[in-house]
């Protein structure tokens, strides 16, 4: 699922985290909160290289755990 910004908003700073959070409200009784974080990094030379040659998703999450972005 993605949110878009407006185009004023700016751009997310690299090495800076910014939480986030979710209200459903699904009827009068049922209201659930979502929340978490994202941390933008800069990527690498040897990261960029490696993730173009990942063709599927599951190979791409690999290298993304290779260098810590994934638990």
């Amino acid at each position: 699922m993605g949110i878009p910004l407006p185009q004023s908003f700016p751009p997310f700073a690299i090495g800076k985290t910014y939480s986030w959070q979710f209200f459903l409200l699904c009827n009068q009784s049922d209201r659930f909160a979502v929340n978490g974080v994202v941390r933008r990094v800069a990527i690498t030379h040897d990261m960029k290289k490696e993730l173009q040659g990942r063709k599927t998703l599951q190979q791409k999450i690999i290298t993304y755990r290779k260098y810590g972005l994934m638990p």
